[in-house]
């Protein structure tokens, strides 16, 4: 896709301003997938808002019973595909991400209660390492313009591997396993992070802007539930 200009100015005078920026050689752009202006205009305020209703949704999940979780991880999986579904719909796909990030709030809140039993702080801390991060990680594939596709099929890896981990620790309870599982995901999810923002700019296409919302705010959601544990983890074995 080509490059869409969101000033109004000529090609070459946005190639001289963009490579004054980054050093790319004259006539060359970072963006070559979704455009930088749908980027900015769609997918961060998207996004945003989407880690604010996260925010309510986890305020009322603090308080709900075992019995809904099983519930509610349905829910949370139902409206994932039916939103993917319908993320070329307009107007649907944005109600859908919203009720999904909800939903996503509702599963996160017995987590940040547990957080909040052992120390008030511990999810202010991981809230702001989380965002430096994954701010860091975006900022940097954004002004670097590098393409971290081929990192894919090893991300795609390690989550299996956590995945069978996880199993594995839901049987036996180990600590330590779990404090393992908890950072490796951390790192994979810092990766998806990359591998999300360099699809973006060099694959997406302008329409994807729903999807691509939803890659980036799974990629912070589970790098924060991630960071949390290892501070729960960390908190509990000082105590």
């Amino acid at each position: 896709m080509g490059y869409n200009n969101p000033f109004n100015t000529s090609a070459s005078e946005s190639f001289v301003d963009a490579d004054s920026l980054t050093g790319q050689k004259p006539g060359r752009t970072l963006w070559h997938g979704m455009s930088q202006q749908t980027f900015m205009s769609k997918v961060v305020p998207y996004f945003g808002v989407g880690l604010l209703i996260t925010a309510l949704g986890t305020h009322f999940g603090k308080n709900i019973g075992t019995g809904f979780l099983l519930i509610g991880a349905l829910l949370n999986i139902a409206l994932y595909f039916v939103l993917l579904w319908q993320r070329h719909t307009p107007g649907l796909n944005v109600a859908l991400f919203y009720g999904y990030t909800f939903a996503n709030g509702l599963l996160l809140g017995p987590l940040v209660a547990l957080a909040n039993a052992v120390s008030p702080l511990i999810v202010i801390q991981a809230l702001a390492i989380t965002a430096v991060g994954f701010f860091a990680i975006a900022a940097y594939v954004m002004t670097t313009g590098k393409d971290f596709s081929g990192i894919g099929p090893y991300l795609f890896a390690g989550i299996l591997v956590v995945i069978v981990a996880s199993i594995v620790n839901f049987f036996t309870g180990g600590t330590g396993l779990f404090l393992g599982i908890s950072i490796l995901s951390a790192v994979l999810f810092m990766g998806f992070t990359a591998y999300d923002m360099s699809n973006i700019m060099h694959k997406f296409r302008d329409e994807e802007y729903i999807f691509a919302t939803v890659e980036l705010y799974l990629d912070f959601l589970n790098l924060f539930v991630a960071i949390l544990r290892i501070l729960i983890v960390m908190s509990s074995r000082r105590d």
